[in-house]
């Protein structure tokens, strides 16, 4: 008496026959019909293409799902509480393939470029910019608040022009009219990449960020300021 199957096992036979079935219609329509399985497959293609056309990086990744219960919530919940929103800062990064060396009056003068460049953009009809029109103010001067490596010559391309060594400038110690982190011009905070001579001053910069601060009038639902989303775009 031959030995009963389990329900299992006829189960994995089952469903071996129809995967088999199927697959020996498709290798017979294939072989039978190869111009129409040769274009069957390019329109699939083409259509799969198509969707793969549609994907995009996130804009704004900041602003990523997180769901409700996560700790970091409760924490942005307890700030906002406490101090409400923050600026919106648009960051520029400033770097240059191979080795150059950003601290150099011609490096700079290309770095006065960037930030001339950001000071003209606008958006909204040219309602908002990054300068007076949507910039955060300053409480202690009324000034935009900004962050750069031009704090050193106080964003002025003629003083910049006027000095004739930019590498003991930076090594000194200068005020800084803009920035909301401290009233002293700070090398580490918008330079990476350094390297020292030896005596220890800094002597090289691979890259230079600029931070431009807006003032955020965020939507109370989705916690954006659309006016600076548009002018970030």
């Amino acid at each position: 008496m031959a030995a009963r199957r389990s329900s299992l096992a006829r189960a994995a036979d089952k469903t071996e026959d129809v995967i088999s079935r199927a697959c020996a219609v498709v290798a017979t329509f294939a072989s039978r019909k190869p111009w129409r399985t040769v274009g069957l497959c390019l329109f699939l293609s083409a259509v799969l293409a198509s969707g793969f056309s549609q994907i995009k990086n996130e804009a704004r990744p900041d602003k990523l799902y997180v769901p409700a219960y996560m700790k970091s919530q409760e924490d942005r919940a307890w700030i906002d509480d406490r101090f409400g929103s923050a600026d919106v800062v648009s960051s520029v990064l400033l770097d240059h393939r191979g080795d150059a060396n950003l601290l150099t009056k011609a490096a700079l003068r290309d770095a006065f470029d960037v930030y001339e460049d950001v000071l003209a953009i606008s958006a909204e009809g040219g309602a908002t910019g990054y300068d007076a029109r949507s910039c955060a103010v300053g409480g202690w001067n009324g000034l935009c608040q900004k962050s750069s490596i031009l704090a050193f010559w106080n964003y002025s391309r003629a003083a910049l022009e006027d000095d004739p060594d930019v590498l003991a400038t930076v090594n000194r110690p200068a005020p800084d009219c803009c920035s909301p982190v401290g009233r002293a011009a700070s090398l580490f905070r918008v330079a990476a990449k350094l390297r020292y001579d030896a005596s220890g001053a800094v002597a090289y910069a691979g890259s230079l960020k600029f931070d431009f601060y807006l003032d955020n009038d965020a939507h109370e639902k989705t916690n954006v300021d659309p006016h600076a989303q548009r002018l970030e775009r």
